[in-house]
């Protein structure tokens, strides 16, 4: 057993220390599995790796060690118990955000995890870096009846719901009109092959009950253009915030954040490790963010290659020695084990929450 930043690691599944997740069963254990952990260029960074001067953070990120950072992401995989034994017999899988770099990250994380489905998106936000992946949901679809292309019969594909806020939905009906449910004379028109979604359209601080999680989105602010949803996920036994894009919590959102139990996990956007930005918190107003809503423990995400994961965690680490804060910088492919359910989910998918 490997203790780590407030962390009890198993294997590849790590434990928050400190709540009660050690009395959970597997049944009530969902497993948070960092997707992407990077800015949206990634790392590393092309303009770094292509200026003949590559800095040591790139260098080891196109190596493939934890600096490599995809656009951030997570994804939930919820366990789901056979009724006759009460075992953990499959997942259903929730995941925040689709960006540029899913394909890759899903190439890299999803034979490793056990990963074969996507069942439910909920996203961020409109930009690149949260949306460019949608396309590729269509690999992870269940096929009812295939398509007959020369015939122009289009294919019988199960959906995935997205759910997302009104803003987000009107610019993807112009970035992917196609992914956007409509009558289409297939005698006039070409039968394609494309991802199939339901699109939910999001009202400010909604409670959503999806493969038997609880979560509401939070808006936040990102730049003065953009409001970006974050999300709390919370459980009787355990609470965890994602806030992936931000510059600023206004006011209705710090009151959300500020009610209810402590934060177990706060999943918090740093872009930069001192220069500040409009868009994006830097380490600085993350660390600002993680003393005063005091969560048990912290991980930063939308990191650029200024942070290199093994010296700068080091140098996060004398920050509990120093005031008690627990944070850290996350990597892709990290997985927490959370008591994020409040109860089994059957394998005919009916939650007990």
């Amino acid at each position: 057993m490997l203790r780590r930043a407030g962390l009890l690691a198993v294997g590849a599944a790590a434990v928050y220390e400190g709540s009660r997740v050690h009395a959970a069963p597997p049944s009530q254990m969902v497993e948070l599995v960092f997707l992407g952990t990077g800015s949206s260029v990634s790392v590393p960074s092309l303009r770094c790796l292509t200026s003949g001067k590559t800095c040591n953070v790139c260098s080891g990120a196109a190596s493939g060690d934890k600096n490599k950072r995809n656009n951030p992401s997570i994804l939930l995989k919820v366990p789901q118990t056979d009724r006759a034994t009460g075992a953990v017999s499959s997942y259903r899988t929730v995941m925040v955000d689709c960006g540029k770099t899913f394909r890759d990250s899903a190439i890299t994380l999803f034979n490793k995890i056990g990963v074969s489905a996507i069942d439910a998106i909920f996203l961020t936000h409109y930009h690149a870096d949260a949306v460019l992946g949608l396309d590729d949901i269509r690999d992870f679809q269940r096929i009812i009846k295939p398509p007959d292309f020369l015939n122009r019969i289009p294919s019988q594909v199960a959906s995935t719901p997205v759910h997302c806020d009104e803003e987000t939905f009107s610019r993807m009906k112009d970035v992917f009109p196609y992914l956007i449910p409509k009558e289409i004379d297939h005698k006039v028109h070409e039968v394609r092959f494309v991802s199939n979604l339901t699109w939910n359209i999001m009202k400010p601080f909604q409670r959503h009950h999806v493969e038997g999680l609880n979560i509401r989105n939070i808006p936040v602010t990102h730049g003065r253009e953009c409001l970006c949803q974050g999300y709390e996920i919370e459980s009787k036994d355990c609470r965890v915030v994602y806030l992936s894009d931000v510059s600023e919590i206004p006011p209705d959102a710090h009151q959300v954040l500020m009610k209810g139990k402590q934060i177990d996990v706060l999943i918090v956007d740093a872009l930069f490790l001192e220069r500040r930005h409009n868009t994006h918190f830097s380490l600085p107003e993350a660390l600002e963010t993680a003393r005063k809503y005091q969560p048990k423990q912290t991980y930063l995400v939308g990191m650029g290659h200024e942070f290199d994961y093994y010296s700068t965690n080091n140098e996060l680490k004398a920050l509990r020695k120093k005031e008690g804060l627990a944070v850290e910088m996350a990597h892709d492919g990290l997985i927490l084990n959370l008591p994020l359910l409040d109860g089994p989910i059957m394998e005919d998918g009916c939650s007990k929450l």
